[in-house]
């Protein structure tokens, strides 16, 4: 899980496994169905929130995964 990274998009269940294993995560933020989706378990908030993939290399290349 240290080097390895999860990405998703509904904030109401696609983050608790991985945050159950320290696992690093990012919300793809986008239009439709989830995009007004909230969570009360502030224990399952991603760690990073991207709009599209083209921000996540520029992500990538700033998050230490071994760290």
């Amino acid at each position: 899980p240290k080097e390895s990274i999860f990405i998703g998009d509904n904030i109401n269940k696609d983050f608790k496994g991985p945050k159950k294993i320290n696992m690093k995560s990012i919300q793809l933020l986008r239009k439709g169905i989830y995009q007004n989706c909230s969570t009360s378990d502030k224990t399952y908030l991603p760690d990073y929130k991207i709009n599209n993939f083209y921000e996540l290399k520029d992500l990538l290349d700033q998050i230490n995964l071994r760290g």
